[in-house]
């Protein structure tokens, strides 16, 4: 299934409707077309998920990109979830708590009237907020484990398209752990390390 892209203007928000399939082959259209929108001049925008069938780690990082994109040029970028199942990957990943997700439309269009854009911030690397790391024992899953994972894939990170790397490096920011980030994208823990120390974040040593 190939992805769907509408866009309308309601209500002084301009929605994108978005359907079908978000992956490593259809996010960079996503990407794109709230990219075109913001810098367009869309300062409220909202993302409609309702009809989206499938989603993986790189629309992760697309809808944090979006996120971060808006409120670097002083707007507000909102998303509407229905399906549990998409929901629960929100959860999982913490970007319920990092996002505007609201269940309806109508709830998305009476939040973003309620809540003034944030200021314009700086998205220079200097800027960057650095996220917290993952102790190497966290949820109980010891180094030992995760050294083993990584004498099998320790170059397995080149398989990674520049997007998906923008993407790791995005949900990172958003206060997501290295090991959770491992798992997503199917990676060693040290290859996420180091592409996150290319970058200047994450720590300074891994285990």
């Amino acid at each position: 299934m190939e992805l769907s892209l509408s866009t309308y203007v309601l209500d002084g928000h301009t929605v994108v409707q978005v359907g079908g399939e978000i992956d490593v082959y259809t996010a960079p259209k996503l990407r794109e077309r709230i990219a075109k929108l913001i810098d367009g001049g869309a300062t409220r925008l909202i993302v409609d998920l309702d009809h989206v069938g499938f989603f993986d780690s790189t629309g992760c990082g697309v809808v944090v990109g979006a996120h971060r994109r808006a409120r670097a040029r002083g707007g507000s970028c909102s998303f509407v979830i229905k399906k549990e199942s998409l929901l629960k990957i929100f959860r999982i990943t913490g970007l319920d708590r990092v996002l505007d997700i609201y269940r309806t439309l109508p709830d998305a269009l009476a939040g973003a009237r309620d809540k003034p854009p944030p200021g314009k911030q700086s998205t220079t690397p200097t800027d960057r907020p650095t996220a917290p790391v993952d102790p190497p024992a966290r949820r109980g899953r010891s180094w030992a484990k995760h050294d083993n994972r990584t004498a099998k894939a320790l170059d397995h990170g080149s398989n990674l398209t520049e997007a998906q790397k923008n993407d790791l490096i995005e949900i990172y920011i958003s206060g997501q752990g290295i090991y959770d980030l491992a798992e997503m994208f199917s990676v060693s823990d040290i290859t996420v390390w180091k592409l996150l120390r290319e970058q200047g974040l994450g720590p300074a040593q891994w285990p």
